[in-house]
């Protein structure tokens, strides 16, 4: 930075500050206005010790009026500073506390007249106008701007996808658990009203239960608990707590939207979580944690479809294409409308299978969170012996294909009791509407134990084209039944399909074709797909 000497007769401010928010502030329209010159702007030296702006400029007011300066890098980010006048002169030194960022930084010198004391208004002809100047400089180069903000971006990204993997962990975990909580409730009620039919008494017709199972509601309490501590408590409270930190280490950012987007989604995850934490004691009658109480009356549907447009409008400032955050949980089950025949399109989860004829039924009875449906054998007692099943598992942090992969094993290794692997191999099957025409999975077979029985299972994952979630058919079959089920598993693993091209306007159902793109074009054929 090039040295700067106040001159004797003008008060220099120093002014230690970090960002704040931008003040819209614009000139009242007169006419003849007097400019407010800027003529000094220089930039930090970071050679030089402390880092400063300095300014220096000249404006037509009565001693001891305020001149606003509001300082923007990227005409983005923004720093309001004021510099009093002596001797129609200010002059201001900014000392950032954070980290000056490479970029084009502009100030503009404004008049302000709500900031000025009265004694100056009283000197000031009410009618006089005052015109802004501004000045710009570039600190450090082109290139090194450049390459700061991939880094700042990336630091975005990160935290942004940290928020998905909550949010997503939030909404498995707290519906199944608030579903598992009002069955509970319902079967008791149930119970106690058949109890006094039998005994020759009249329901109340409350439906309200009388003691719950102790073992099943301490079971959804303690699950509960554990992803309150060890998720929520741990996990999101270090995102906030980084994220904060990375604010207060820059003076200025190159994504000062962003902020706001994180701020609304902290609140709106906040809400959900308290919603959930509420329902769950509440319906298994324990005493509700003062964390979990609020006046307030949520919504749900609201807090979530927000969480979603605020998550959305994050990416798009981070010129980063969209990831969806519409989690599928058991609030929102797959429609039997769906099913036609032996397929089954999902217009809700963007995916589709076929079973292998009549000796396979779909399944909606779902108990667990990811799965989306079961396909078993209509015998009752063929049940333990195969079952087959589309599961959905999200992994926000992974950085691409590979890195998916890596973290689906992991993550498939320790959902099963007693895994052993048999087999495992990356798989490319054909998608034309993938880059390079094949979308990328990972296709494991392994033994699991189950009430003293062997399974073996297949897990045939396809990821989808965001590398953030892997859409897995499932076979769970008696071990000394594989080879009576392996041709159908092989035949419907080959039947299954992700639908989660962008380009799709909407998912029809099976009678209707497969796929309408967004310009209705396309040919139908006989077999209800369509042609390129």
């Amino acid at each position: 930075m090039r040295s700067f000497a106040a001159r004797p007769t003008i008060p220099v401010l120093t002014v230690a500050l970090s960002v704040v928010a931008l003040v819209a502030i614009g000139p009242a329209f007169g006419e003849d206005p007097r400019p407010i010159t800027l003529e000094t702007f220089t930039a930090p030296d970071e050679g030089a010790g402390t880092p400063e702006f300095v300014l220096e400029g000249s404006i037509d007011v009565p001693d001891g009026a305020i001149v606003s300066i509001t300082m923007t890098l990227d005409e983005a980010s923004a720093a309001v500073v004021r510099a009093p006048v002596s001797r129609k002169r200010f002059s201001i030194v900014l000392k950032p506390e954070g980290k000056v960022l490479p970029g084009p930084y502009t100030a503009k010198a404004h008049f302000d007249r709500r900031i000025q004391k009265t004694k100056i208004l009283k000197e000031l002809d009410k009618d006089v106008t005052f015109e802004p100047s501004s000045k710009t400089l570039m600190v450090g180069t082109e290139e090194e701007a450049k390459a700061e903000r991939d880094k700042v971006r990336k630091r975005y990204l990160d935290i942004l996808g940290n928020l998905h993997e909550v949010h997503s962990a939030l909404l498995q975990r707290g519906a199944y658990l608030n579903e598992s909580a009002k069955w509970i409730r319902l079967e008791s009620s149930a119970r106690d009203m058949a109890k006094a039919l039998r005994e020759g008494r009249k329901p109340d017709g409350s439906m309200e239960p009388g003691e719950l199972p102790y073992g099943k509601v301490d079971d959804v309490v303690t699950q509960w608990e554990r992803f309150d501590d060890e998720f929520w408590g741990n996990v999101y409270e270090t995102i906030k707590f980084d994220d904060k930190e990375f604010r207060g280490y820059l003076f200025a950012t190159y994504f000062p939207d962003v902020h706001a987007e994180f701020d609304h989604l902290y609140m709106l995850m906040e809400r959900m979580y308290m919603f959930f934490g509420r329902e769950i004691y509440t319906r298994l009658d324990k005493k509700v944690p003062a964390k979990f109480q609020y006046n307030e009356s949520f919504k749900f549907s609201k807090l979530y479809e927000e969480s979603l447009s605020h998550a959305q409008r994050a990416y798009v400032l981070l010129d980063e294409e969209p990831i969806e955050w519409r989690m599928i949980d058991l609030q929102k089950p797959e429609r039997k409308e769906d099913a036609h025949g032996d397929l089954f399109r999902s217009t809700m989860s963007k995916f589709e299978i076929q079973k292998q004829g009549s000796k396979w039924v779909f399944d909606f009875h779902i108990s667990s969170p990811g799965l989306r449906l079961r396909i078993r054998p209509p015998e009752k007692e063929k049940r333990q012996l195969a079952a087959l099943g589309v599961e959905i598992h999200d992994y926000p942090t992974a950085e691409d294909y590979k890195d998916l992969g890596k973290i689906h094993e992991v993550a498939t290794l320790g959902r099963w009791v007693g895994f052993r692997q048999i087999s495992k191999k990356r798989i490319r099957p054909a998608d034309d509407t993938m880059p390079g025409g094949v979308r990328p999975g990972l296709d494991q077979i392994f033994t699991t134990e189950h009430e003293g029985k062997t399974y073996r299972v297949r897990d045939y994952a396809l990821f989808c084209r965001w590398h953030k979630r892997t859409y897995n058919f499932i076979s769970v079959v008696a071990e000394d039944q594989w080879t009576t089920y392996e041709e159908d598993v092989q035949k419907t693993a080959e039947s299954f399909k992700v639908l989660d091209d962008p380009k799709l306007k909407k998912i029809l159902p099976p009678t209707e074709g497969v796929v309408e793109p967004e310009d209705g074009g396309g040919e139908k054929k006989d077999d209800g797909e369509k042609k390129d």
